[in-house]
């Protein structure tokens, strides 16, 4: 994928956190997040993996903590599969 020559600000983020996933740079990309994303992103996995809601009191707690760089390891595996398939699963 070559860099464009002339985007908005927000198109050529995007295409720089993309590049990042694409490189395999997942914790810079993860810092480059913005809180509310990393926090959206951490809810969802949570939601989305039914054997650690059965093991955690507070998923609001375990979420906040999670969405802090850097990210989770457990997170990576499936930030990476969920950037090249578009879903995201538990």
């Amino acid at each position: 994928m070559s860099e464009p020559a002339e985007a908005p600000e927000a198109a050529y983020a995007a295409f720089q956190w993309v590049s990042l996933l694409r490189a395999g740079d997942f914790s810079t990309a993860w810092a480059t997040m913005t809180p509310t994303l990393r926090l959206a992103i951490t809810q969802l996995w949570i939601t989305a993996s039914p054997e650690i809601l059965d093991t955690v009191d507070d998923r609001d707690l375990l979420a906040a903590e999670l969405a802090q760089p850097p990210p989770p390891v457990m997170l990576l595996g499936k930030i990476s599969v969920a950037s090249q398939s578009g879903r995201f699963e538990g």
